[in-house]
């Protein structure tokens, strides 16, 4: 199947929690609460960034040689 998609969203998505969980739990303050929504909304972003790509149907035209 055509990975590429999903591990180019997923990759960035995690390394982008680290920042977004220190900005919420220290710089406002949210402590360990901050982390899980820096993990949620990392999650969400990623799924919805894949049910778009998904939806458009290309990864169903993508052959493996």
């Amino acid at each position: 199947g055509n990975t590429l998609p999903p591990m180019l969203v997923g990759i960035p998505g995690a390394i982008a929690r680290i920042p977004v969980a220190w900005f919420l739990a220290v710089y406002l303050g949210l402590g360990v609460d901050g982390i899980w929504w820096a993990i949620t909304a990392t999650t969400v972003i990623k799924g919805t960034i894949l049910l778009v790509w998904f939806s458009l149907g290309r990864w169903n035209r993508h052959h493996v040689p």
